[in-house]
């Protein structure tokens, strides 16, 4: 699943730590959100005001406006995302306006700019795309495996729980807690861009040391699970080493992102050039 909670009050902006830790952790485990920061004036596309007052301006090609008029505004998106040099600003009444942004759209959203407000906004995506993919596994029975069925109820299970308690965090104004639970809800909401990369790396290097691998066998089961909880296993240990680990530590956990990186650069690859042919036949 390809999708994330985010809760901002005020401004936000990139505030992560500057240290090669935190650089590998990105580098490793934010693939999805690369082509959004490649065009940095990427912006939120194709809104729509389901509840409240609001309209919307663009006062330069990197920047959106919204004024909300009302207390309370209900607003759909068909993407969210906040290039490099993008600024969004929602002006509100006061202090105590809501704005709920909800993301109808299958792309991830990334948040590399600018987004600032005078009251409180919350984005939300993830969720509902964790619901609809338990109804179509279970009631319209698009995976007739039972270890798929299993893998996509737990992900959405995972992804609903640390939506919760993110969103938890947030209300509380907890900033260090909401961050970790944002993270892991960033991770799990994309584990379709990790087994589409993860086979691919699969099929890449069982082929560089003359193994031919199909679409069966027992890594298939593997990386149902593995999608999403390896990166979050990765996740758990990188929060370990940057609050409690020594420097031997972290040193340790910055060559495990590094080798992860490599892996995870010869899985888009694979992808890159199986799309490529398909789009070619096409």
């Amino acid at each position: 699943m390809n999708s994330t909670t985010t809760t901002i009050r005020a401004r936000i902006a990139a505030r992560h730590r500057r240290v090669p830790l935190a650089a590998a952790l990105a580098l490793a485990f934010a693939p999805a959100a690369w082509p959004i920061a490649a065009h940095a004036q990427t912006l939120p596309a194709a809104p729509s005001v389901v509840y409240g007052n609001a309209a919307f301006a663009r006062p330069s090609a990197g920047q959106l406006t919204v004024n909300q008029a009302s207390q309370k505004a209900i607003i759909n998106w068909q993407s969210f995302s906040i290039g490099a040099n993008g600024k969004v600003v929602f002006n509100q009444p006061n202090a105590q306006s809501v704005a709920l942004n909800r993301v109808v759209g299958t792309d991830p959203s990334a948040i590399f700019g600018s987004l600032s407000a005078n009251g409180r906004v919350f984005l939300v995506t993830a969720v509902g795309l964790s619901l609809s993919g338990l109804y179509m596994v279970w009631v319209r029975g698009a995976n007739p495996s039972i270890v798929g069925k299993v893998s996509t109820s737990l992900n959405a299970l995972l992804i609903l729980v640390f939506a919760a308690l993110a969103w938890r965090a947030a209300l509380r104004r907890d900033v260090s807690v909401h961050r970790r639970w944002a993270l892991r809800l960033y991770l799990v909401a994309n584990a379709q861009w990790f087994i589409r990369v993860g086979v691919f790396a699969w099929f890449l290097l069982n082929r560089a040391v003359g193994v031919k691998a199909g679409f069966s066998g027992p890594f298939f089961y593997f990386a149902d699970f593995a999608c999403y909880l390896l990166p979050l296993a990765v996740l758990e240990l990188y929060l370990y080493a940057q609050h409690k680990a020594g420097p031997g530590g972290r040193f340790a956990m910055a060559g495990g992102l590094v080798v992860l990186t490599a892996l995870m650069a010869v899985g888009m690859f694979g992808f890159s050039m199986f799309s490529l042919r398909i789009l070619a036949k096409v």
